[in-house]
């Protein structure tokens, strides 16, 4: 990542050069005809006084033309507290949080970011301690009270990058929280600006709120989400009773989308909901700033949320979505009551769709765009926790309203314990041309040893077919 970033300035810098170089010399002054200049003959000796030079005329300043944006390189740590009860010999708590941080490069370039982002991720760690305490001593009261109903506490704060990159970071998180016959889940995201590291509000980036909710209704009852709104203005009612810091909402690579809990603008029964407001259908919603975007990149999204991309070309977004499903009751033997998932689908607004049959613990779907204008789907398949620990990358290619396998691999982001906590760090895959994974022999954490062939770790670019390709440093 460091050479990739040295390059560019370097080619920065000579065409800074280059640039001086040419508006360096002097300008005749224009002849009235409009034949050739005569060459400038040579004088030696001083110039006669009554003679004066002519002075160059000054060129206008080039306009700058504005730096792409380049993808963010971020860990993501993974932290897990539980508590087990051993007089009455049963779990009283789980709970798993994450928190994303730049690496160390990139906090030296972002400084201010690097400190939000640190502040951030204190947060959520004081949360999560919080979270299993009380989801612990909730638990206990119910096994003290004789409940005969009794669940240990469950919560998962999972944070991804939905966007990442020079213009602006976007950090999507997907908490819920399951205990006794109460349960929650949430959806919201936060974007950053990188160079000050403040935070983006709704209305820096949508410079025109009025128009939002009519469209978001319109985008609402054209995809895969169908319900009978509370009211005739239940969208509306929406944004005009919330404030804006209470709109759940995210910055995403091409628009910005909306999340809608159960019983925001429905009747409970009917979930959750998303709907996009796209850059490049309603350009002149949008502060241009958010809309310069680099080439290529990965955008996470949640598993069971969606995300939207114009598949076909046609200017209307397509909705995406990654369920989990379980046909029959599969636990974990290493934590009894745990239950693992036996496959996944994807599906989207065409017909087409796509089913895989899989024991995992969880999935982390990535929508990828390459420079070359191809879309992917990385899901990354996080295995069981008992014995050997199964992770494999499948890879889906979405062209023309179809989702085909391109093929999988035993791989996972670049992995590392934390040395001080012994916390799982993740590097994050953000851009296609260079990202780093771990290869697994045989779908187990025993690695490769065969240095040559497929180290380890290795970095990695989204190869022309879609599949990793290893990259030769």
């Amino acid at each position: 990542m460091k050479k990739i970033f040295a390059a560019i300035f370097a080619a920065l810098l000579l065409l800074s050069l280059a640039a001086c170089a040419g508006q360096g010399g002097e300008t005749d002054a224009p002849s009235p005809v409009k034949e050739p200049a005569a060459a400038p003959q040579s004088v030696d000796g001083p110039t006669p006084e009554n003679e004066t030079e002519t002075e160059p005329t000054p060129e206008p300043p080039a306009a700058k033309t504005p730096e792409k944006p380049v993808p963010l390189a971020l860990y993501k740590t993974v932290e897990v507290m539980d508590e087990w009860d051993d007089e009455y010999m049963l779990p009283l708590s789980y709970c798993r949080s994450s928190q994303l941080t730049l690496t160390e490069d990139e906090a030296e370039r972002y400084p201010e970011l690097a400190k939000k982002l640190s502040e951030v991720a204190e947060s959520s760690k004081n949360a999560l301690k919080n979270d299993s305490e009380n989801l612990s001593d909730y638990s206990r009261s119910l096994i003290e009270g004789g409940s005969l109903e009794f669940y240990p506490g469950y919560s998962n704060m999972d944070v991804m990058a939905r966007r990442a990159d020079s213009t602006a970071i976007c950090i999507l998180c997907d908490d819920s929280e399951f205990y006794s016959h109460i349960n929650g889940r949430w959806i919201r995201g936060d974007a950053y600006d990188p160079q000050t590291g403040e935070k983006i509000r709704l209305t820096d980036v949508i410079t025109d709120m009025d128009s939002v909710p009519a469209i978001v209704e319109e985008e609402l009852g054209s995809h895969m989400w169908t319900a009978n709104f509370l009211s005739d203005t239940a969208v509306a009612d929406y944004f005009g009773s919330r404030s804006e810091d209470a709109i759940d909402w995210s910055l995403d690579y091409n628009g910005v989308t909306f999340y809608f809990s159960p019983g925001d603008i429905a009747d409970r029964g009917f979930g959750r909901a998303s709907a996009m407001v796209s850059f490049e259908k309603f350009p002149e919603l949008f502060n241009e700033k958010y809309t310069a975007v680099p080439d290529a990149f990965f955008s996470a999204f949640p598993q069971g949320g969606s995300i939207f991309w114009d598949l076909d070309g046609d200017g209307n977004v397509e909705e995406i979505i990654l369920s989990a499903f379980s046909d029959e009751a599969v636990y974990d033997n290493a934590d009894e009551g745990s239950k693992v998932y036996s496959g996944f689908g994807v599906y989207t607004d065409s017909d087409a769709y796509y089913c895989d049959e899989l024991f995992a613990f969880s999935f982390h779907p990535y929508f990828v765009k390459t420079a070359d204008e191809d879309y992917y789907l990385y899901v990354f398949c996080e295995g069981l926790q008992s014995g050997d620990r199964e992770i494999m990358l499948k890879v889906l290619s979405l062209k023309d309203g179809k989702i085909n396998e391109v093929g999988d691999m035993f791989a996972f982001p670049c992995y590392r314990a934390d040395e001080q906590t012994g916390d799982a760090v993740f590097l994050v895959p953000t851009d296609p041309g260079e990202f780093y994974m771990d290869v697994f022999e045989d779908g187990t954490e025993d690695h490769i040893t065969e240095e040559e062939e497929y180290p380890a770790t290795s970095a990695y670019k989204v190869g022309a077919d879609g599949m990793p390709e290893i990259i030769k440093k």
